[in-house]
């Protein structure tokens, strides 16, 4: 069920604002975008220097199999930072506005 919300404005210009809301989930959508980015640039750098795909060290991870080192810890905050951007940006590409 889609969410609705209701925005109002004291001024009689329904085209501005609607640019302006437009115009404000397209920068955060840019925003976000380049976060992906640079997270996932940072994630290549450990599977990389680890030899092993992010998936696979999750894995691990969870399972106890890996030592949690600062690297370690590192590279599973960037994984949750990932799913997080990739998250927000699934929300931001769903909204549409809707002029009544």
């Amino acid at each position: 069920m889609p969410t609705v919300i209701t925005i109002r404005s004291r001024v009689d210009d329904v085209k501005r604002v609607e640019a302006y809301l437009a115009n404000g989930l397209k920068e955060e959508e840019k925003r976000i975008t380049f976060a992906i980015h640079k997270t996932e640039h940072r994630l290549s750098e450990f599977e990389k220097k680890f030899n092993k795909k992010t998936h696979q060290f999750l894995e691990e991870f969870k399972q106890g199999l890996i030592e949690e080192t600062p690297d370690i810890f590192d590279w599973w905050a960037e994984s949750k930072l990932l799913a997080d951007l990739q998250s927000a940006l699934n929300t931001l590409s769903s909204i549409e506005i809707c002029p009544q």
